[in-house]
């Protein structure tokens, strides 16, 4: 498995000690090439076998996947063309059939196979369109409905199956305005009460429960006013001690370009937001799992960087510990799980950037020291200032030795949106000004951005990843 990035994840900061591990082996499931998005895991064909699928938007390419265990190796076969976005494998219409379920930007698709084929089914479409959705008992009454979060809008959605037909129904707005992202069901405030609970770009969580047919809408806060909260959202027990809590991802957009795991704990009533741990870069998907097959759950999170980091927590603090890296270092981590995706009975840990799916899986050896690291801590370098900027900004790098550079921009949904340079240069520091243009020459909106750079020398490739924010 590559390790490119220990000297970064040692210099991030957290509250505690933070581990240099080199007990995860890394295993490509699925090689999508590009624009991938989500993964779920289970038993999709609703027959004996777990299966992985993996999910993006490649209409010239199968832009569902689905990836199964078999004679000790992974068996990959495209399962649908067109759109796919973030999946789920649930039993949403509470007939015991498990289904494939996926949503992007628009209404929720449902994907059953039958007789040899797949079969897509539309559901009602959400008004501005939604990004993620979750399955459970939101309303407590023990049936199953899909609740979808609207992107545009801020308001959330139930959809339920009910005799030969999707309904959807409105269950109002979060109060926060447009952007819902993430969405999860559980007993958050452990009373034996299953809600619903979503994430704003705004950086707050919101709470909805059911109250004899009336949706009621809790704020519950943010860990720092007027930041962004990425979308990544998952309940559990990441503590270990019978109660479950609520953890999200969440962008500072300051000087210090951190990412933030967030978690919400309610407490004597009140919602109480501490931090978990953070990142030189943002984060994205979270998720909570035993991802090491042992008694222990602990929290996952995916990050800009392309890592999958994990955090545990232990007398009284989180430790930090790199899982690893996707191997094609210019995409994202886009969505992280935990789960039995071999069926065998093994928890491992699963992640899909913008090109792959992989697997993590723990193998208990030893710790990572001494001549790893000193290899690694010269690295290439990557600065942008001014950051935020409005007509230009400085892109700074600096390149431990010579060869090819690769330098793009790409929007906050991953689209490159800039080439900004390609070519051979030598080893030092090099400077180039971007003035906020595509490559078509237009003058991109205010928002969020990120610049890449990719370097090759001496047969080995890095890649460093600043976010930028453009105002005008």
């Amino acid at each position: 498995m590559k390790k490119l990035t220990v000297f970064l994840f040692l210099a991030s900061s957290v509250f505690g000690a933070e581990a240099v591990l080199a007990q995860w082996s890394r295993v490509r499931v699925v090689d999508g090439y590009d624009m991938a998005y989500g993964m779920a895991i289970g038993k999709g064909r609703n027959d004996d076998t777990v299966r992985v699928y993996m999910g993006g938007d490649t209409p010239s390419r199968p832009a569902l996947y689905e990836a199964t265990y078999r004679s000790n190796t992974w068996e990959a076969a495209p399962a649908y063309y067109d759109y796919v976005g973030y999946l789920l494998v649930e039993n949403a219409r509470n007939d015991s059939v498990q289904r494939v379920y996926s949503i992007g930007l628009g209404s929720p698709k449902e994907f059953e196979y039958a007789g040899g084929s797949w079969n897509r089914d539309t559901l009602p479409y959400p008004s501005g369109g939604s990004l993620r959705m979750a399955c459970g008992f939101g309303r407590n009454d023990g049936l199953k409905r899909l609740y979808a979060s609207g992107y545009e809008d801020g308001h959330m959605y139930e959809y339920s199956y009910e005799v030969d037909r999707w309904l959807m129904r409105d269950m109002g707005a979060c109060g926060g305005g447009a952007f819902l992202k993430g969405v999860v069901l559980g007993q958050g405030r452990n009373d034996g009460v299953v809600r619903v609970y979503t994430a704003h770009l705004n950086g707050h969580v919101y709470e909805y429960s059911d109250s004899s047919g009336v949706w009621q809408v809790v704020d519950m806060g943010t860990i720092v006013p007027g930041v962004l909260l990425n979308g990544g959202i998952a309940i559990g027990d990441g503590r270990n001690d019978g109660v479950q809590r609520i953890y999200v991802s969440v962008d500072t957009l300051g000087p210090s370009d951190k990412g933030i795991i967030a978690e919400y704990s309610y407490e004597g009533g009140n919602w109480v937001i501490r931090r978990v741990g953070d990142n030189w870069l943002w984060f994205w998907p979270v998720a909570v799992g035993k991802g090491r097959n042992d008694t222990v759950s602990r929290v996952y999170a995916a990050s800009v960087d392309n890592h999958v980091y994990e955090f545990s927590y232990s007398s009284g603090q989180w430790i930090k510990a790199d899982v690893g890296v996707g191997e094609t270092q210019i995409y994202w981590m886009r969505d992280v799980t935990v789960g039995v995706g071999r069926g065998d009975g093994v928890n491992r840990v699963y992640a899909v950037n913008d090109a792959d799916l992989y697997e993590f899986s723990w193998n208990g050896s030893g710790v990572e020291t001494g001549k790893e690291i000193k290899e690694l801590v010269a690295m290439d370098r990557l600065r942008v200032h001014p950051n935020p900027f409005c007509n230009k900004t400085t892109l700074e790098y600096y390149l431990r030795i010579g060869g090819g550079v690769n330098v793009r921009i790409y929007d906050c949904l991953g689209r490159e949106v800039k080439r900004v340079i390609e070519a051979v240069q030598a080893a030092g520091w090099q400077r180039i000004e971007w003035d906020g243009r595509d490559g078509e020459g237009r003058l991109l909106p205010a928002g969020v951005y990120f610049c890449q750079l990719v370097s090759k020398g001496e047969k080995k490739e890095s890649s460093q990843t600043v976010k930028l924010v453009l105002t005008r």
